[in-house]
């Protein structure tokens, strides 16, 4: 999916660490006591070869740009899941990354935060954050545009330092967009969208209307959403949000709907609610 392995060889190797993992190009050391007990997962292991790739090969310059590292190792071994174990198990694994930002205070802060300290940012911005970056990256750019960015991006820097920068570089020429929007909310701007979305069905005009107010915290300002999909019983609808209050309207509904599903098929990090009037 990458590129070739970027060593001659990769040795994993019971160790003492106070990681579980530690990705040291060609000698992954592991935590010796998590082998013993049979607790060494196969989600680590992938996570740790991943860096080999990311983090080893390319390396962030600064200590601020971790996500550039653990990000992409995090969303890397949640591809491994997907090939392992299939879509539901991708899934799976994002949906429990999802669930680690809304209930993580570091949320309160941006993924690259230079006020920081190493150790701090060991966090879930810079891991389940930063794969859902990469995740939502790839949902609004596309999938053959997405890898072959990363491909592009993995050969001009392999053996180099990057700043995310660098990455936005990339991602655009690849896509041929602007994309400074995306990486600035993304990397920049603390939180993650929540979303409510109350529903009222207009029996005379037969139209469905939907008012989306975006209700995170004030200090984490207004999130933009393109194409933001939602499942209306059978009919898949994408709406542009970009306002802290968006407001649409569809006349092709016979009866009020039975069931309103947001972002059906995951591509944004954002805390979904519904609610309706009938």
């Amino acid at each position: 999916v990458i590129g070739e392995f970027p060593y001659s060889r990769l040795t994993h190797v019971q160790s003492s660490t106070i990681f579980g993992g530690m990705e040291n190009s060609t000698a992954i050391f592991y935590d010796e006591n998590a082998y013993r007990r049979h607790r060494l997962s196969e989600s680590t292991v992938a996570h740790e070869t991943a860096h080999q790739w990311f983090g080893d090969a390319v390396t962030e310059r600064d200590w601020p740009h971790l996500w550039l590292s653990e990000g992409f190792a995090t969303y890397f071994a949640a591809l491994w899941d997907g090939h392992a174990g299939g879509d539901s198990a991708f899934e799976a694994t994002m949906k429990l990354a999802a669930s680690s930002v809304f209930n993580s205070n570091t949320s309160n802060g941006p993924v690259v935060d230079s006020a920081a300290s190493l150790l701090d940012l060991l966090n879930t911005n810079n891991y389940q954050k930063g794969s859902w970056v990469l995740h939502s990256l790839r949902g609004l750019i596309g999938d053959s545009t997405f890898f072959a960015g990363i491909r592009k991006y993995y050969r001009d820097f392999r053996d180099s330092t990057v700043l995310s920068e660098d990455f936005q570089r990339e991602m655009e020429e690849a896509s041929g967009s602007d994309l400074g929007w995306y990486f600035t909310q993304a990397l920049h701007q603390p939180g993650f969208p929540k979303l409510e979305i109350a529903t009222h069905y207009d029996s005379a005009g037969k139209a469905l209307q939907l008012t989306i107010r975006q209700t995170q915290a004030e200090g984490w300002g207004v999130y933009r959403l393109p194409g933001f999909e939602i499942l209306i019983d059978d009919l898949l609808v994408r709406v542009d949000i970009d306002d802290k209050e968006s407001h649409f309207s569809f006349d092709q509904f016979s009866a009020p709907p039975r069931s309103i599903v947001p972002d059906p098929n995951g591509w944004w990090l954002s805390h979904n609610s519904v609610t309706s009037d009938r």
